[in-house]
């Protein structure tokens, strides 16, 4: 089964979609490893309870990460090209949740379908 897939009713004897309850995406930094050009920023996708992370291919300083806007501060260094990024990942999320109109089965769970977003869109 792939994340596309869909449920088995028994009482109706059919297929029907499953429906997302509530999503979310956030953008964080792992102050649990840090190197020398900064900490990792990692993007959470949490739909229905189930979550997914992934890495993104920069890395931020804490004290350029602004936490309330989940972002690097303006004047930080390359700050316009990681948020032109941020922007860019969170518009191929939203994209993605759109293309299949919240109707997403979980069989082979959140980790396929960050998969199937970052081949799919090259993050």
């Amino acid at each position: 089964m792939d994340f596309f897939s869909e449920t088995w009713d028994p009482e109706i004897r059919t297929l029907r979609p499953m429906k997302i309850n509530s999503c979310s995406v956030k953008f964080y930094l792992e102050l649990t490893k840090v190197r020398h050009d900064g900490h990792a920023i990692f993007c959470r996708i949490i739909i229905d309870r189930k979550k997914a992370e992934f890495k993104l291919p920069f890395n931020c300083c804490l004290i350029d990460w602004d936490d309330v806007s989940a972002q690097p501060k303006s004047k930080s260094p390359d700050a316009l090209i990681k948020i032109g990024e941020i922007a860019r990942i969170q518009s191929i999320i939203n994209n993605a949740l759109n293309d299949v109109d919240y109707t997403i089965g979980f069989g082979s769970g959140m980790r396929g379908l960050c998969i199937a977003m970052i081949s799919e869109s090259r993050i």
